[in-house]
């Protein structure tokens, strides 16, 4: 009877350490007069957008607690409260813990739990400081510090893509036409070639090359006219990059249309293209320039031309490459590859053609 009880009490013991020992990760913490708000923890896609995971409300005592199935592979997630954010890097079966105050929420806190998670903070400070207070020399010296203290022995971690997508004063700490980015990238196709960033920074590197180049070469800004094509490339709603290059010359004129695709206006642009893809007139390589990630994809799923989207939004590098000025605007490329229209006015586009 006892070794029955036994192999009874060893059985229980078996499914409740199962229970405790599933696959999620933890985030934890305090929120000082936060009682009450709503938080919400979002994960970053492929894409630099960010997903909704959960949310919940601060306690009375400003405590919280989320728990989320741990991901396959490493995830930046962040933690919302009223338009702040505090970025956390996410590797499998992390526990963290976040210290801070709903006035001060994303300015003076502390993350810890893992080394990753303590260097995103130690960088999230000096780099608010210098967002406050920048001019162009510490700028310049505070991009140097990052790439030696953060960047130059990442092998390609969370943190290096955190600091590449990390928006800073209107622009970027390391724009992708700088060699520090195609640096990042190449570490990236190095050390994890089969993580669904890599292919995006690839991409993205090879552009800002292409860029220095030109740049160097005429010594001024590129218009839409000045060359025969100006290449694009940006993930489409299978995260996969897509590039325009692959459309051209093959017989059909081409659209590239720069659109946001939440606006008021779009759907009846939408109506234009999809007249003149349907009748075999052009291909279409539509550029969403929107904001909000999540209302974009609803509203290209059923899109039967190439949507692709720029997660820098109305700081598109594309965009700027092609001299627009305002949304929507069209540029034609003929059936064999070459730049030679462009208009703001859909209802246009097919007398160009």
């Amino acid at each position: 009877m006892k070794s029955v009880y036994r192999i009874f009490a060893g059985a229980l013991a078996a499914l409740m350490l199962a229970g405790c020992s599933k696959s999620e990760f933890r985030v934890e913490g305090s929120v000082k007069d936060g009682a009450g708000r709503t938080m919400a923890l979002e994960r970053q896609d492929p894409m630099a957008g960010w997903l909704l995971v959960d949310s919940v409300k601060i306690e009375g005592d400003g405590s919280f607690r989320f728990t989320a199935p741990a991901p396959e592979v490493p995830e930046m997630y962040r933690l919302s409260l009223g338009g702040k954010y505090v970025y956390m890097p996410v590797d499998s079966l992390d526990h963290l813990t976040l210290s801070t105050s709903a006035k001060a929420f994303d300015r003076d806190f502390k993350l810890s739990g893992t080394p990753q998670a303590e260097q995103l903070t130690a960088f999230e400070r000096e780099a608010m400081k210098v967002e406050a207070y920048a001019n162009s020399d510490s700028t310049a010296a505070f991009r140097k510090r990052v790439y030696n203290q953060y960047l130059r022995d990442a092998r390609g971690n969370l943190l290096s893509y955190h600091i590449l997508t990390r928006p800073m004063n209107g622009g970027w700490l390391i724009d992708y036409t700088d060699p520090l980015y195609s640096a990042v990238a190449t570490a990236f196709e190095t050390y994890r070639p089969n993580d669904p960033r890599t292919a995006q920074l690839a991409a993205r590197a090879r552009e800002g090359v292409a860029q220095r180049k030109r740049n160097s070469g005429t010594g001024k800004r590129m218009t839409a006219t000045s060359i025969s094509m100006i290449p694009i490339s940006l993930p489409g709603l299978d995260g996969n990059v897509a590039s325009l290059e692959s459309l051209l010359g093959k017989g059909k004129p081409v659209v590239v249309a720069f659109v946001v695709m939440t606006r008021e206006d779009t759907p009846a642009i939408n109506r234009q293209l999809r007249k003149l893809y349907e009748a075999g007139k052009a291909d279409v390589y539509e550029v969403c320039l929107d904001a909000d990630q999540f209302a974009w994809r609803q509203a290209a799923r059923p899109l039967p031309w190439t949507v692709v989207f720029d997660p820098d939004g109305d700081r598109s590098p594309a965009a700027l490459r092609y001299n627009v000025g305002s949304v929507p605007a069209f540029f034609i490329y003929n059936s064999a590859g070459e730049l030679v229209q462009s208009t703001g006015d859909a209802t246009a586009i097919e007398s160009l053609l």
